[in-house]
């Protein structure tokens, strides 16, 4: 039996401590919104069967420039605070009941494969 491993990618933080009206998940970091390799890196991993994205009700035309050219499900719109957004994410991802679920903030790109790796093999050690 194949273990189902979800992603839920959390961009709905408003970032405002970073001192811009643009949220961090969305400025660009090597020519490229932030958000899109953390996307990349989830959609990419071969023990990810899903990636569910959650943003913020506003930044629906953002996400849309960041998400065109992958293949993602509808974002799930955030809450009021990071629970209620993963409460969304996990919401959306339930039509189909992975086993486990990991969650990522979107305005934290330096998140690498083997960082993944290790936290499914732990994930599945522990439940």
């Amino acid at each position: 039996m194949t273990t189902k491993i979800a992603a839920i990618v959390l961009a709905g933080g408003r970032g405002p401590r970073s001192g811009s009206d643009l949220p961090k998940q969305y400025k660009e970091l090597n020519g490229e919104p932030v958000m899109a390799s953390s996307l990349r890196l989830f959609l990419g991993h071969p023990q990810i069967s899903f990636v569910q994205p959650v943003i913020h009700a506003q930044d629906a035309d953002r996400y849309a420039f960041v998400a065109r050219g992958f293949d993602l499900p509808a974002p799930a719109m955030g809450g009021a605070t990071r629970q209620d957004s993963v409460l969304a994410g996990l919401n959306a991802l339930a039509p189909q009941v992975p086993d486990f679920v990991l969650v990522h903030d979107s305005a934290r790109p330096f998140v690498t494969a083997a960082l993944v790796n290790r936290a499914i093999a732990a994930v599945k050690t522990s439940g």
